[in-house]
């Protein structure tokens, strides 16, 4: 498992799956790339079942997050 540490969000590569998760909140998801598919899904969550403006920069953040990491291994190939 490797992880990078960017605005106070974790992202670490967890098996087949990038899981992005803020340290003092219940914010987490996880995408993996299907086979059959070029670009990432969301996979699992735990998120507030809210909608907030933290919320939703922190779903932003965290997509934007994983899909740099899975460009950078070259995972959208």
């Amino acid at each position: 498992m490797s992880n990078s540490v960017e605005d106070g969000i974790i992202v670490e590569l967890d098996g087949d799956e990038f899981v992005i998760w803020k340290p003092g909140t219940v914010f987490l998801i996880a995408f993996k790339k299907p086979d059959y598919q070029r670009h990432l899904v969301a996979a699992r969550s735990w998120l507030a079942d809210f909608t907030s403006k933290p919320l939703a920069e922190f779903r932003a953040l965290a997509a934007e997050l994983a899909f740099n990491q899975a460009r950078s291994l070259a995972w959208d190939r």
